[in-house]
């Protein structure tokens, strides 16, 4: 099952990303929120996002690949999905304001999210 393999790597990158956030807090003193401490906030937005994104993005390869589509197009999906949170967390990690890697993986996953839907639509409908 690739979706699987995706899964995984998405779990491992949530561990990093939680960590991150309490090693920050634990930093700067900060028990709960973000203590207007601009690092953390950005670590905590970079969070939310990957959480706002993934597990739909998961669930939309999940059901393509439970229609028989390529696996090779399963793949490139996957990929793209790890390299967008991946283009967010840099892009947001370097700066607070708007940032070439913060707006490409926007782009990129807002793009799979699309693409997914409408094959998941297909699917159905077919």
């Amino acid at each position: 099952m690739i979706t699987a393999l995706y899964a995984g790597l998405a779990a491992l990158f949530i561990i990093i990303l939680i960590f991150r956030i309490a090693r920050m807090r634990m930093k700067h003193g900060v028990g709960l929120g973000t203590g207007n401490v601009r690092e953390l906030e950005q670590a905590v937005r970079v969070h939310g996002n990957f959480m706002e994104m993934v597990p739909m993005l998961l669930i939309l390869m999940f059901i393509m690949e439970s229609a028989n589509i390529s696996p090779l197009y399963l793949h490139i999906f996957g990929c793209l999905i790890i390299l967008s949170r991946i283009l967010h967390f840099w892009g947001l990690t370097k700066s607070h304001e708007t940032s070439a890697g913060r707006f490409l993986g926007t782009i990129l996953a807002l793009g799979l999210l699309f693409v997914g839907g409408l094959a998941c639509i297909y699917i159905y409908l077919t």
